[in-house]
């Protein structure tokens, strides 16, 4: 009975110590707050546009002045998936995706272009025409007709291909026995270089090209009495001739005769 009675009093103590401590204040469940979505205008609408050719980011420079003006409104490129999102009013979705569609082509590569360029020597006597490529025909009959020369003669040809925007550069070696004044069995050296060569479209369809400089310059084995000394020759001239027309560039003098440059070009 006593230790009941013992027990009973401890219990009253432990509660009456419990009820002194201070209660403690549960925190409230920790919440997060998300801004709202903005109240679009009406009407306005989103689109996700896909490029295939060109670079996202400069279409979309070029979209961005086509926009609402809307603070809303929005023109968002992606290179990585080659897609642009549009935000803004249909009228002005619809003027976007059209200047997409138009300037969203394959980009124009370089034209190719063969560049031939034939070397002629003149002389004072009259020689067979024969041997000249048949492009040059017209030409030869237009210099008969132009020049004080007796004759002539078909020295070489040279062939070469670049791309609009590039440059030509090219030497060789020719026979020097169609060129009077000069050692036969010595070959006659020469070296062609271009500047940057353009193209401009003509209204009639046809192509008109500019080389910004063409420089030929030749070293000939002339005879001086008994012996032969190399000179050199040469000219630098702009060049501006029309697609599939064969045009004389320019004349250097060497000796006793008279070298005449005659150039075509063709797209390929």
């Amino acid at each position: 009975m006593k230790t009941n009675l013992t027990r009973y009093v401890c219990l009253l103590v432990s509660l009456f110590v419990l009820s002194a401590l201070p209660v403690l204040a549960q925190a409230p469940p920790a919440t997060t707050t998300t801004s709202p979505e903005p109240s679009l205008p009406k009407g306005m609408k989103t689109v996700l546009v896909e490029v295939k050719h060109r670079d996202p980011r400069m279409l979309a420079e070029v979209l961005n002045g086509l926009r609402s003006g809307d603070r809303y409104s929005q023109v968002s490129p992606s290179s990585e998936f080659k897609t642009i999102t549009i935000r803004d009013f249909p009228e002005n979705i619809a003027t976007m995706q059209d200047a997409v569609k138009r300037l969203d082509v394959p980009e124009e590569q370089p034209a190719n272009l063969e560049v031939q360029v034939h070397i002629i020597a003149t002389s004072q006597t009259p020689v067979e025409t024969g041997g000249f490529p048949t492009s040059l025909e017209p030409v030869i009959k237009q210099l008969q007709g132009t020049l004080k020369f007796a004759g002539y003669r078909y020295v070489t040809s040279i062939t070469n291909r670049l791309r609009e925007g590039g440059t030509l550069e090219t030497s060789g070696s020719a026979n020097s026995a169609n060129i009077p004044g000069t050692k036969a069995s010595e070959p006659t050296l020469f070296q062609l270089r271009t500047g940057r060569v353009s193209l401009r479209a003509d209204t009639d369809g046809k192509t008109t090209i500019y080389f910004r400089e063409v420089k030929l310059g030749i070293s000939a084995p002339l005879i001086f009495g008994s012996g032969t000394q190399y000179r050199d020759f040469g000219f630098n001239s702009d060049l501006s001739l029309r697609e599939g027309e064969t045009v004389v560039v320019g004349t250097t003098n060497v000796g006793e005769t008279a070298i005449i440059v005659v150039v075509s070009v063709k797209k390929l």
